[in-house]
């Protein structure tokens, strides 16, 4: 369509017009939060900073549907645009391509099952500590949120949940993180290593939560792991999808059953089963290595390789 695509472009060209995209949609998602309120609740300006501080707990609906709309402006907009304006295939150009090697399938959802117990054994012990009054409030607020969303929650809110906490950001999150941001890094550091480690520090440090950093950081690892190894998003949006699916199904059931809800408070079964994810983990992560699909060199957002 275009004469001349953005990969012909310099990395540095590129990387202004991709960071222009995403500060504007950005500031459209808060701009769109404001007039929606004022438009919907009569809230004054002066009154804004009370309302958003208890929006989630007097309307947890439209604080659902902001937070969907947000993901999908903040991340999903930007990534697809900026892939529609720098290579005529841009859905290729985001890794949206079919899986090269089938067998890697069950060792994904090993690694599934592996890392959703280990990372949410880390942050419940984070969540012990004291790393000041800042970050306890702010932590707070943050499971506030989740407890407004689980409240009173039936079949059909579990759906919306899981659609709008699940499906929605693992599909945006994932075409921003890897598929853009992940092909900047490697295109300005030329080392996978730096490449994994600079797009899983955004990936945690979007999420701007202290308590949260390490496990979203180790998720954001292993997420731009495997995405490295298997050079496909889809693997990447099914990872991210039951990763955050999981926990809300987990948290549906825990706030229901007592027992369940326990479980997790024993410190021996809480190290065994520890333990043996982490081998789970291990196991698949070798396993993928092993039966890795990389990207060739030419990998960039340079005149990368033909998709």
């Amino acid at each position: 369509m275009f004469k001349g695509y953005l990969y012909i472009r310099s990395k540095g060209f590129q990387l202004s017009v991709f960071l222009f995209i995403w500060a504007g949609f950005f500031l459209i998602s808060q701009f769109l939060q404001l007039a929606l309120i004022r438009q919907l609740y009569n809230v004054p300006a002066e009154d804004m900073a009370d309302f958003l501080s208890s929006a989630l707990l007097k309307h947890p609906d439209f604080m659902m549907f902001f937070n969907a709309l947000f993901t999908l402006l903040a991340f999903g907009v930007p990534a697809f645009l900026f892939a529609y304006l720098a290579h005529p295939r841009p859905a290729g150009y985001l890794g949206l391509q079919p899986i090269r090697n089938l067998k890697q399938w069950p060792w994904i959802l090993m690694l599934v099952v592996g890392m959703i117990p280990v990372l949410m054994t880390i942050g419940g012990y984070i969540n012990t500590l004291n790393l000041g009054e800042t970050a306890h409030e702010l932590q707070q607020v943050r499971e506030s949120q989740i407890n407004a969303y689980l409240k009173d929650v039936g079949g059909w809110e579990l759906l919306r949940n899981v659609l709008c906490l699940a499906v929605l950001p693992a599909f945006c999150e994932e075409a921003l993180f890897r598929g853009v941001i992940q092909k900047f890094a490697f295109s300005y550091t030329k080392s996978i290593s730096w490449t994994i480690v600079i797009s899983a520090l955004s990936f945690a440090l979007m999420h701007m939560s202290v308590y949260d950093f390490l496990p979203i950081f180790l998720a954001g690892l292993l997420l731009a792991w495997v995405y490295q190894q298997t050079a496909c998003l889809w693997l990447n949006i099914v990872v991210h999808f039951l990763f955050n699916g999981s926990q809300l199904v987990i948290a549906f059931y825990a706030a229901r059953n007592e027992s369940f809800s326990q479980a997790g408070q024993h410190a021996v079964y809480l190290v065994i089963a520890t333990l043996a994810c982490l081998l789970l983990l291990w196991l698949a992560l070798v396993k993928l290595y092993h039966l890795r699909t990389p990207f060739t060199k030419r990998w960039g957002v340079e005149e990368p390789e033909k998709l």
